[in-house]
C-alpha cells in the first residue's frame, strides 16, 4: 500500500526532526 509507505516515511522524518533538537 503506497498510503502505508508514505506515512512509514513521514514517522521516520519526524523522528529524524524530533532527534535533531
Amino acid at each position: 500500500n503506497l498510503r502505508r509507505k508514505y506515512v512509514d516515511l513521514y514517522k521516520k522524518k519526524l523522528l529524524s526532526l524530533k532527534d535533531e533538537q
